[in-house]
């Protein structure tokens, strides 16, 4: 019965977001890999400029508070188009 409610929701709708409130970022290869996948990225200001790739990156400074950060998130919660920009 499940799979049948699966099968019913139509999967372009779905939408996803990839947050990085990252102390300490490296390359920053899972923001790469979130945005060759079209996922809408927000991420904190650690995540160097190379792996800001796209226009679906955000970029919300760590110390902002917890409200910036979910105005963010939420920012989108209509939808997006969601195919790869890479």
């Amino acid at each position: 019965m499940v799979m049948n409610v699966y099968r019913s929701i139509d999967r372009q709708r779905l939408q996803f977001d990839f947050v990085l409130p990252s102390l300490y970022e490296g390359l920053g290869v899972a923001v790469v890999e979130a945005q060759a996948a079209g996922l809408r990225c927000v991420v904190a200001e650690v995540v160097p400029e190379e792996a800001r790739l796209t226009d679906l990156v955000e970029v919300v400074p760590l110390a902002a508070p917890d409200h910036v950060w979910a105005a963010e998130i939420l920012k989108w919660s209509g939808g997006y188009d969601r195919s790869s920009n890479l």
